[in-house]
């Protein structure tokens, strides 16, 4: 239910620390927020309790409307965590509204992605596949997917590949999809290698892939500037482009990509 706004601090701020808060600042004169607010009732009762609707009558609060700026109403701010997030000014139509809603507000398992990035980033690849698994149950989510081909690529790559195929390259979260698509192309190259020419340079890039299944960076490194270093032109230049796939995986900052990308550079301007 929509709350009026008594206590700007305790109402707005402090309640968003729990759910988010849209606060429609609006005036009895105002014609367009006549025609707004019915709207954002009508979709704060759809929404079930994921977020409040909070009413700001600035010619009873000019002091609020001064405090967040308030030049031309209405003005509509979400408030998330304290802090406002998103925010338009004018009408917008219901449609207009449903579409701003959806891009604006917090997922409902932010808490969630939070701690699957943060298993992840620790190294918990079981937990931050679980935690990615609950999200993407409850609906499709392109970083979730990544995160969770990311946590079951060594285990599957097959698996991670075709998790991934649904993301398409102008799609969000659509780069890290596809340098960790290319990077299982090579690791399943271990396994299938007849696109390959054959002869000691495919035995010596197959063993970079297969150390690239083991997440051992530096051996796959060793190997791909070896055969690079021999015939940089061999299969199309696939040592530089796996090279270069390695790095965009694992950052330039990484410290094996620093270790190994003034190799890189040098082996390719000798």
């Amino acid at each position: 239910m929509a709350i009026n706004v008594v206590d700007f601090d305790a109402d707005v701020l402090t309640a968003s620390q729990q759910r988010p808060v849209l606060v429609d600042f609006w005036a009895p004169w105002c014609g367009p927020c006549k025609m707004l607010m019915p709207i954002l009732e009508k979709l704060e009762a759809e929404a079930n309790g994921r977020w409040t609707l909070a009413k700001l009558n600035t010619e009873e609060q000019p002091e609020c409307a001064q405090r967040m700026s308030i030049t031309s109403i209405p003005d509509v701010r979400l408030f998330h965590e304290g802090k406002v997030v998103d925010g338009f000014m004018g009408a917008m139509s219901e449609s207009q509204l449903r579409a701003w809603l959806q891009r604006a507000l917090p997922s409902p398992h932010a808490a969630t992605m939070s701690a699957a990035r943060a298993a992840l980033a620790a190294g918990n690849r079981a937990e931050a596949a679980r935690l990615a698994a609950v999200v993407l149950a409850a609906g499709a989510d392109n970083e979730m997917t990544v995160l969770l081909a990311e946590s079951v690529w060594q285990e599957d790559p097959a698996q991670a590949l075709e998790l991934l195929r649904p993301i398409s390259l102008d799609q969000k979260h659509a780069d890290r999809a596809q340098v960790l698509r290319q990077l299982l192309q090579l690791v399943l190259l271990s396994n299938d290698a007849t696109a390959l020419p054959a002869g000691e340079l495919r035995e010596r890039f197959l063993s970079g892939a297969r150390a690239l299944a083991q997440a051992d960076y530096a051996t796959a490194l060793e190997a791909f500037l070896e055969v690079l270093r021999k015939d940089g032109r061999w299969a199309n230049g696939a040592a530089k482009d796996a090279c270069k796939v390695v790095f965009q995986w694992l950052g330039l900052r990484h410290p094996i990509s620093e270790q190994y990308h003034r190799l890189f550079s040098s082996t390719l301007n000798r």
